[in-house]
């Protein structure tokens, strides 16, 4: 762990308590199992830390509520992250979405 945090050029914790309990880092990028991810979100935002959640954000609604919420309360972001989001792919179905939406509306 120390030497892939010295490679990119930053810390390395003996213990995620560790992480918590430092005042200079301001936000994470939580990419831990699945399972934990709102465990982690929730104590880092507690801890005055935004996050960045790798997908899958939450488990389940009742955790990205939990987040969401921890967020609000910490005055810090919480935000999944989504790195396809402008792949030629995704942007073509957005459009679609888009396009479909507008049909929509104007039918009314």
């Amino acid at each position: 762990a120390e030497a892939a945090a010295n490679e990119r050029q930053v810390p390395a914790y003996a213990s995620f308590e560790a992480l918590l309990e430092d005042r200079q880092i301001e936000g994470v990028s939580i990419a831990t199992p699945s399972a934990l991810h709102a465990l982690h979100a929730v104590a880092l935002l507690e801890a005055g830390k935004h996050v960045v959640i790798e997908k899958p954000f939450a488990l389940d609604a009742n955790e990205a509520q939990g987040i969401a919420e921890a967020a609000r309360q910490s005055g810090r972001f919480a935000v999944p992250f989504h790195n396809r989001r402008w792949d030629p792919d995704f942007r073509l179905v957005l459009d679609i979405a888009r396009a479909e939406h507008e049909h929509f509306e104007a039918a009314l």
